[in-house]
């Protein structure tokens, strides 16, 4: 393996981590708003409920950026792959607004989750870049 390569893994590990942990931070905001405002906004984008995801993706960024956790990867590209379809869900059977850049960025959210699985991989089986030195 060369060191672009494994530059390039380990880039997509870090983009991996931290869209998740990014988006923990997004939805613990949402549902500790959604507790002391009552808004039709807050409760379209998913209430107090929305604390248990930013739970479950902080869980799932921080064992793939401590434990370099392969499954965990692939949990969160499964979690959003679901969220993502329940959007599109929402959006043609409940007749919910939404723009539909919004589908969009979340469909580029997951490629950046998604590469994370492939780079985890490849890092925890990759040999170190720097040659040690044979005892003679």
């Amino acid at each position: 393996m060369n060191i672009y390569a494994k530059t390039s893994d380990i880039v997509r590990w870090k983009y991996s981590y931290q869209i998740l942990y990014f988006i923990a931070a997004l939805n613990g905001l949402v549902g500790v708003l959604s507790i002391f405002i009552t808004s039709e906004i807050l409760i379209t984008l998913g209430g107090k409920f929305v604390i248990f995801s930013s739970i479950l993706f902080a869980l799932l960024a921080l064992f793939i950026h401590k434990k370099k956790s392969n499954v965990a990867a692939w949990i969160a590209t499964i979690c959003w792959s679901i969220e993502i379809l329940s959007t599109i869900v929402s959006v043609i059977w409940l007749n919910k607004e939404i723009f539909f850049v919004g589908i969009f960025m979340k469909i580029f959210i997951l490629y950046y989750i998604a590469g994370g699985i492939g780079a985890v991989k490849r890092i925890r089986n990759a040999e170190p870049l720097v040659a040690t030195a044979s005892p003679k």
